[in-house]
């Protein structure tokens, strides 16, 4: 049998038959939004059971008692552990206490569907003046939440 080119099949009438192509398109058609639906439902499976934190009022700084005090609300899917918190760049791993309804955790776990209230002592105010304005983040081992803190007396 001779080696046809592309022009000489198109024209061939013995070709696959429109029915068939038909077929084919629908299935393979199906076959890809079966696939990209999967991948959709685990991708939004996944995101779900991320904790989602926010920050809830002003944040401070007292420059008097070197503490930076704020609260989180956890609207997210899980809990939320603290890694560490920075102020101004510098990060804080120890003396940070917890608060949830007002009694103080154990550990610095940030429950889902609570509101917890944060502080931080010990934080190096040196130079700062009431009135300034500090970056802080909010390190978890579900992600981190910039904010920014006002320095008070």
């Amino acid at each position: 049998m001779r080696n046809k080119g592309f022009k000489a099949l198109l024209r061939d009438r013995r070709a696959i038959s429109t029915a068939i192509v038909y077929v084919l398109i629908i299935v393979i058609s199906i076959a890809a939004a079966a696939a990209i639906g999967g991948w959709i439902m685990y991708a939004g499976s996944t995101a779900a059971r991320k904790a989602a934190i926010e920050v809830v009022g002003q944040p401070m700084i007292s420059i008097g008692a070197q503490t930076l005090s704020f609260t989180v609300n956890n609207v997210g899917r899980a809990d939320a552990t603290i890694v560490n918190i920075k102020v101004a760049g510098v990060p804080y791993t120890s003396g940070i206490t917890t608060y949830v309804k007002g009694e103080q955790q154990a550990t610095l776990t940030i429950p889902r569907g609570e509101r917890t209230t944060i502080e931080v002592a010990n934080i190096d105010v040196t130079g700062w003046v009431s009135g300034d304005i500090k970056e802080c983040q909010l390190v978890t081992d579900q992600g981190t939440v910039s904010f920014m803190a006002q320095v008070t007396e």
